[in-house]
């Protein structure tokens, strides 16, 4: 019987000394809600089309190594232009996120990574604005990345500028106008130009006194 005992009380004492140990402390995680503005250019044809109201981030930082995930979400670019530099079109390009966004700051500099393909929804000649030139999955052929680097002094309390640049791959799934989109479109050196503004939770979710390194 002692023996039994004996067995018992060491395991016993190990579960109540694991018990009542103190928990480890969690990493400070931030949720984060940012509504977006700006605009997006294509170099091609040279558009500067401005990013629709609702544009929002929402994530969350680990104010432990300044790591950023989260979610973009950006209702749809209506652009327009001159197919074959003659006829005057309009289309509703949607931005497909295809991974969450990631990133941190890193040496006092912020650097975000957007991962998309552009899906045009709606392609239509201004004369015939109810003939969708498009078929359903009209997209780019592989994804763009954009990294997004702060064009202002970080300040987690306050609207921050991000800029990047972007590579537009070839479309696909466009039924005829496939070659003719990609001509148009596809190409290096597109660009975005955000505003990232924190909504009220954001603010009132960061501890006093705590701001970016």
């Amino acid at each position: 019987m002692r023996a039994l005992i004996r067995s018992l009380a060491l395991p016993l004492a190990a579960a109540i000394g694991v018990a009542l140990a103190p928990a480890a402390s969690a990493d400070p995680i931030i949720p984060l809600t940012w509504s977006i503005t700006g605009t997006t250019t294509i170099a091609k044809p040279g558009l500067s089309v401005p990013i629709p109201p609702g544009a929002k981030f929402v994530g969350q930082i680990d104010l432990a190594d300044w790591k950023l995930t989260g979610e973009t979400t950006i209702p749809d670019l209506v652009s327009k232009g001159k197919l074959l530099n003659a006829v005057p079109y309009t289309a509703i390009v949607r931005q497909v996120a295809t991974k969450p966004l990631d990133g941190g700051i890193v040496d006092g500099k912020v650097q975000v990574n957007r991962y998309f393909r552009l899906q045009i929804i709606k392609l239509s000649v201004d004369f015939l604005p109810n003939l969708n030139l498009v078929p359903a999955g009209c997209t780019t052929s592989a994804d763009s990345v954009s990294t997004l680097t702060n064009t202002t002094p970080i300040d987690l309390f306050k609207p921050m500028g991000l800029t990047g640049e972007f590579a537009i791959p070839s479309f696909t799934k466009c039924g005829l106008l496939t070659p003719v989109i990609t001509s148009m479109m596809s190409g290096p050196g597109n660009k975005m130009d955000l505003t990232f503004t924190p909504g009220a939770a954001t603010i009132a979710a960061i501890p006093a006194g705590q701001n970016a390194p």
